[in-house]
């Protein structure tokens, strides 16, 4: 099997996330097969492909946005453990 994941970002605290990137416009089911077969042994990560379509699309777990959306992946939201209470 040669599938391999483009790159996957280890964020301490959070879930991992294993991306896919295409160059492409038009963002379809195919180009999300990897990430659905590596979520079969990894389930707790997020999964994404990156592109150049401007249309965010789902297929299963996997979230296809524009790769100008990549920022949102790399500052993840606060976890409710780490979030503190004010009295």
């Amino acid at each position: 099997d040669q599938d391999e994941v483009d790159l996957i970002i280890d964020r301490p605290g959070h879930a991992e996330v294993a991306i896919e990137i295409k160059s492409t416009s038009n963002i379809k089911k195919e180009h999300a097969e990897v990430l659905l077969k590596f979520s079969e042994d990894f389930p707790d990560s997020e999964l994404y492909v990156l592109s150049n379509d401007p249309q965010p699309k789902s297929f299963g777990r996997v979230k296809c946005i524009h790769w100008k959306e990549l920022d949102c992946l790399l500052t993840p939201a606060p976890s409710e453990d780490s979030q503190t209470s004010v009295a």
